[in-house]
């Protein structure tokens, strides 16, 4: 009896270990650090200087601080040897690296002009868009002309006067003067006010 119940325990105990289910581990998982982000090293994107060429640009410099120039009319002043005496490539170089505003620079010039001279509206544009003048593009010229708020009438006067003092017009030929493609380039209408206020007619 004794054997048999040392039996029936052993039995049920072996039962009672197979059947409780063990559960697995769960792994833990390890926390990452993220890695350093590298910092890229800046680099230059314009163009590197030669000594020659960063004389050219002092030199553009000095001549824009004390008048308007033309991207084209500020190189052919570097390379000229009356101006800077550089070679072509170096004024080149150097006025292409200037962050100049060259709308600006038509605007001023063309104020420039006026303070010396009488212009008509076309005839501005042309003097400042002129090989042997601004040397701007015409864009330029016309856009610098256009935001004027010059009085055309009054420039007609000046011009008028201008011609009749140093050689006299009849009335209709100074207002053919100061029309003319090869004159003033005024229109007919400011070219009559123009004459007619000088007193020529």
């Amino acid at each position: 009896m004794l054997a048999c119940a040392a039996l029936v325990v052993g039995c049920g105990t072996s039962q009672s270990t197979e059947g409780t289910a063990t559960p697995n581990a769960t792994a833990t998982p390890k926390a990452t650090t993220p890695k350093p982000t590298a910092t890229p090293t800046p680099t230059s994107t314009g163009p590197t200087l030669t000594a020659q060429q960063k004389q050219a640009v002092a030199q553009a410099q000095q001549y824009l601080s004390t008048e308007a120039f033309s991207q084209q009319g500020l190189i052919d002043q570097l390379d000229s040897p009356d101006g800077g005496g550089f070679s072509v490539n170096d004024a080149t170089v150097a006025v292409d690296s200037l962050t100049t505003n060259w709308n600006n620079e038509a605007v001023q010039s063309a104020k420039q002009y006026l303070s010396t001279e009488a212009f008509s509206q076309q005839g501005l544009i042309d003097q400042l868009d002129s090989s042997d003048g601004g040397e701007f593009t015409v864009a330029q010229a016309t856009a610098a002309v256009d935001g004027l708020t010059t009085n055309w009438n009054n420039e007609a006067v000046q011009s008028a006067k201008q011609y009749l003092s140093t050689e006299a017009f009849s009335c209709n030929d100074l207002i053919a003067q100061l029309d003319s493609p090869d004159g003033g380039q005024f229109t007919v209408a400011q070219a009559t006010y123009g004459a007619q206020q000088a007193g020529a007619c």
